[in-house]
C-alpha cells in the first residue's frame, strides 16, 4: 500500500529541504554528518495533537570531526511544517517539519502517531547536496493506555462499539519495504481481542484500499461483514495487481484474461530476452517449454521473440529469469489500444464509439483528414465529429478500426468515453438503459484534493436522492454513491472533476487472488462464498471428538471411528481432525478408547 496526500506533501518539504541545504553550505564550510540520533521523547507524546506532535523531541547530529549537537523541536525553530489529523477515521495523526540547524545543516522531522498502538518518528539531516543521514524511532504506546472510541491496531482501525464490542472500521499505510522493489501483497490477520474487548465485525469498506491484500484471517467472533469490506485498488492511474499471473508477465488487461483462462487456452505473447545471447535463450525456451508451437518467430533488432501457445505454457515459464512476457491482441503491431480490442469482444461484431488520434497541425488539415478517413474506412459516413485536439470521433467496428489504424496519419485509436468515466465503467453502462442503477466510486482526479463539502455539493448537483458515503482511504478521500442511474453517472461524468467508476474489474479486483481463511460456518465462510472469493478453513466450529458433526460428541461418534478403521465409511479432512482424539496423527482404536472414556467422565 502507498501514501497519496500526506507523502506528497513530504517530498515537496523534502526538495525544499535540499534547496536549504545547498543555498546554506554557499555560506558556510560544509561539515560532513556521520549521525543522526533521535535522544528523548517528551512523555506526554501520546496525548499531543497534530500541531504539538513534534514539539520538545530531540535529536542529536554527529559530526565527523567528533563535534555533536542536540536539538530540541520548538514552533519558533521551524521553517516549514505541516500537520494532518485523521484520528476520527483512520486513526492516525501525522506531521513534518524543515529545521534550520546552523548554516551548513538542515533538519527533517516526521511523526505518525498511530493512536493506541505506536509512534513512528524519523530524522533526516543533510549537510549540502550529498551528505545525508538518516534514523527512526518507535514508541509503543503504554500496555494500560485507555483507548480512545476510535484506536490503531497493526495498521488496522478499529471502533469501540456502545455494548463495549471492537468493529474494524478502516485500515492505514503499510509502509513499503524499501530493501526490495517487490511488492508482497499483506497478509491481514484480524485478532480475537483487543485489550480486551472482542473483534465482532467488519464495516463497509474497511480494506479498500490501493493494494489487494493476499490473505484475510477472520476470527469466528466476528459475525457481521460489512459490503466490499475487502475490496481493492480504488487508483485510477493503473490497472490493478494481478497476483495470478507469474512475475515474469505484464500485468495488463489481457493478463487478466490469461489469469482467467483455461490452462490449454491459447494466447499470442511477446516474450522479450535479456541474455547476452538473446536468441538462443528464445531457443532454448521453445525447445524446453513450447516445442510444439508452430509459429515462433524471433526479431533480432528487437531481441524479443512472439509466438502462440497455451496458459498452462505461459506458466511452465514462470521461474525463468532474464526474460519478460506481454499477452498481445495481434502479432502485427498497430496503433488500437486493448480497450478497443476488448470492447470489440463486447458489441461481439457491432459498432461502438471510438477516438482516433491524428496527425494534424491544423482545422483544415484534420477536414481533410477526417474525409479522407471516411472515405477510405468508414463507408464515406459523415456521422463523425471533431475537436480542437485532433480527434476524430466516430462510430466504428474493429475491422473498420484496424484498417484505419495502418494509416500514416493515425496516431492511437481509443474507445471514446466521457472525461470523467473510467473506461469499465462506461462499458458496463454502453447497452443499459436510462433507468439502470448501479454503485459507483468518485476521486478527484491526478490526485488534487476535495473537501467534504465540495464532494457534497457534487453530490446534490448530479445524484440527488441517492445514497453517498465520503471516507478517508489510505489518505485520500473518496465518494462512494449507491444505486445511481446511468444518465446521472453520464451526466457527472461528462462535467470531468471527478473520475467515476464502478465496483467491478480490472480497477476493483473480483477478488480472483484474495483467500479468506477462517472457521467452517462462520460469517467469514458465509462472505467469502457470497462474493466468490477463496475461502479456506482454519479449523473447526465442531468440538474434538464429534466426528458426525451432529453438534454433540457421543458413542455414535466412537461408532464412525471404528467404521473408519475397518474402511466401512470415508472421512473429511475436518473429520479426520476431530476423530484423531488424542493428537498423535493417527486414528486407530485407541482414539476411541480416549473418546469413551471421555464421554463416560463428562
Amino acid at each position: 500500500m502507498k501514501k497519496i496526500k500526506f507523502l506528497s506533501v513530504l517530498l515537496a518539504m523534502l526538495t525544499a529541504f535540499s534547496c536549504i541545504s545547498a543555498f546554506s553550505t554557499s555560506a558556510a564550510e560544509t561539515k560532513t554528518i556521520s549521525s543522526v540520533e533521535i535522544t528523548e521523547v517528551p512523555d506526554d507524546i501520546f496525548t499531543r495533537s497534530a500541531e504539538e506532535l513534534l514539539y520538545g523531541l530531540k535529536i542529536k547530529i554527529s559530526y565527523s570531526d567528533n563535534t555533536s549537537g542536540t536539538y530540541e523541536i520548538a514552533e519558533d525553530l521551524i521553517l516549514y511544517g505541516t500537520a494532518q489529523d485523521e484520528s476520527t477515521t483512520t486513526g492516525l495523526i501525522q506531521a513534518a517539519a524543515i529545521i534550520s540547524v546552523d548554516d551548513s545543516t538542515a533538519l527533517f522531522v516526521s511523526a505518525a502517531n498511530y493512536i493506541g498502538d505506536f509512534i513512528e518518528f524519523q530524522a533526516a539531516a543533510m549537510s549540502g547536496s550529498e551528505n545525508y543521514q538518516e534514523c527512526t524511532e518507535r514508541v509503543s504506546y503504554p500496555e494500560n493506555y485507555e483507548c480512545p472510541e476510535i484506536f490503531c491496531k497493526d495498521y488496522l482501525v478499529y471502533k469501540i462499539n456502545p455494548d463495549d464490542t471492537l468493529t474494524l472500521i478502516n485500515h492505514n499505510v503499510i509502509p513499503l519495504d524499501l530493501s526490495t522493489d517487490e511488492i508482497i501483497p499483506p497478509e491481514i490477520v484480524i485478532p480475537e481481542t483487543i485489550h480486551g474487548k472482542t473483534v465482532t465485525a467488519v464495516a463497509d469498506y474497511a480494506l479498500l484500499g490501493y493494494e489487494h491484500p493476499s490473505s484475510v484471517t477472520i476470527p469466528s467472533t466476528v459475525t457481521s461483514i460489512g459490503e466490499y469490506a475487502f475490496g481493492y485498488c480504488i487508483d485510477f492511474y493503473r490497472c490493478g495487481d494481478n497476483h495470478l499471473i507469474p512475475d515474469n508477465v505484464l500485468d495488463t488487461r489481457l493478463s487478466k484474461k490469461l489469469a482467467a483462462a483455461d490452462d490449454d487456452e491459447k494466447f499470442i505473447v511477446r516474450i522479450s530476452l535479456y541474455s547476452t545471447t538473446p536468441r538462443v535463450q528464445g531457443n532454448r525456451l521453445r525447445l524446453k517449454y513450447f516445442k510444439d508451437c508452430t509459429d515462433y518467430e524471433y526479431d533480432a533488432d528487437e531481441e524479443e521473440a512472439t509466438a502462440t501457445i497455451t496458459k498452462a505454457q505461459i506458466y511452465s515459464m514462470k521461474d525463468v529469469e532474464d526474460i519478460s512476457i506481454e499477452v498481445l491482441n495481434t502479432k502485427t503491431p498497430n496503433c488500437l489500444t486493448d480497450e478497443v480490442y476488448d470492447f470489440s469482444e463486447y458489441v461481439n461484431g457491432g459498432k461502438f464509439p471510438a477516438r482516433i488520434a491524428i496527425y494534424a497541425v491544423n482545422e483544415d488539415e484534420m477536414t481533410e483528414a477526417c474525409q479522407s478517413f471516411s472515405k477510405k474506412y468508414f463507408g464515406g459516413r459523415t456521422s463523425y465529429t471533431t475537436d480542437g485536439l485532433m480527434y476524430m470521433y466516430i462510430d466504428a467496428t474493429l475491422a473498420e478500426l484496424e484498417k484505419a489504424s495502418a494509416d500514416e496519419l493515425t496516431a492511437y485509436i481509443d474507445v471514446n468515453t466521457p472525461e470523467g468515466i473510467e473506461y469499465d465503467l462506461f462499458k458496463k453502462l454502453y447497452y443499459e438503459s436510462d433507468s439502470y442503477k448501479t454503485d459507483v466510486f468518485l476521486q478527484v482526479k491526478y490526485f488534487e484534493e476535495s473537501t467534504e463539502k465540495e464532494y457534497k455539493t457534487f453530490a446534490r448537483r448530479y445524484f440527488s436522492g441517492c445514497d453517498y458515503k465520503i471516507l478517508m482511504c489510505e489518505n485520500t478521500r473518496i465518494m462512494i454513491v449507491k444505486n445511481v442511474t446511468k444518465r446521472d453517472v453520464m451526466n457527472a461524468g461528462s462535467e470531468g472533476t471527478y473520475q467515476i467508476n464502478t465496483f467491478s474489474p480490472p480497477i476493483m479486483n473480483n477478488y480472483l487472488s484474495l483467500v479468506i481463511y477462517g472457521k467452517n460456518g462462520s460469517a467469514a465462510q458465509t462472505y467469502a462464498e457470497n462474493n466468490s472469493i477463496q475461502f479456506v478453513a482454519t479449523g473447526s466450529e465442531y468440538q474434538l471428538g464429534d466426528v458426525n458433526l451432529d453438534g454433540t460428541v457421543s458413542v455414535t461418534d466412537a461408532t464412525e471411528i471404528l467404521k473408519y478403521n475397518v474402511e466401512l465409511v470415508a472421512f473429511t479432512d475436518e473429520q479426520k481432525e476431530l476423530a484423531d482424539f488424542d493428537k498423535n496423527g493417527i486414528i486407530n482404536v485407541a482414539d476411541v478408547s480416549e473418546l469413551q472414556r471421555s464421554i463416560v467422565n463428562s
